[in-house]
């Protein structure tokens, strides 16, 4: 679970949008998220099982590849939807040998 989650977040962007268009890979983003963390927060639950109400779960999904789009973590929680923190960090590059 935790190498799904390593991956996700390590992705480039474009594998980010595909699988937040396709539905089910962040949807178990957030289950694995959610059971790692062993469910402590009920904010996270709460918007995963919103994942699955179908009207929500459509909204959910529209975010998501925004979200995607704008380079940032998929939101874990409603209040991940305002935290600006939630960007990915690019690594730095290393020096070239011979630099």
């Amino acid at each position: 679970m935790s190498g799904y989650i390593d991956y996700y977040d390590q992705a480039p962007k474009w594998v980010r949008i595909v699988f937040s268009a396709l539905g089910i890979p962040a949807f178990l983003y957030r289950l694995f998220k959610v059971i790692i963390e062993k469910a402590g927060d009920t904010s996270k639950l709460i918007y995963l099982i919103l994942n699955v109400i179908p009207f929500i779960g459509t909204v959910i999904w529209v975010i998501d590849i925004v979200w995607c789009i704008l380079d940032r973590k998929l939101p874990l929680c409603f209040a991940d939807l305002s935290a600006p923190e939630t960007v990915y960090q690019k690594a730095p590059e290393e020096p070239k040998e011979g630099e």
